[in-house]
């Protein structure tokens, strides 16, 4: 399975289509469900399956 923050475990929804990493508060990786800058800041090694 390739490694996004869109299927990984620490996704976690705040509301309005935003999406923060539960691996590191307060990093947005989707915003009104569009990556942002920092989509995927950790290149996958925090990455967990759901």
């Amino acid at each position: 399975m390739e490694r996004s923050c869109d299927n990984c475990a620490n996704l976690c929804p705040i509301g309005e289509g935003d999406h923060i990493c539960e691996e590191k508060p307060g990093v947005l990786v989707l915003e009104e469900y569009l990556p942002t800058d920092d989509y995927l800041w950790c290149n996958g090694d925090c990455w967990r399956n759901r």
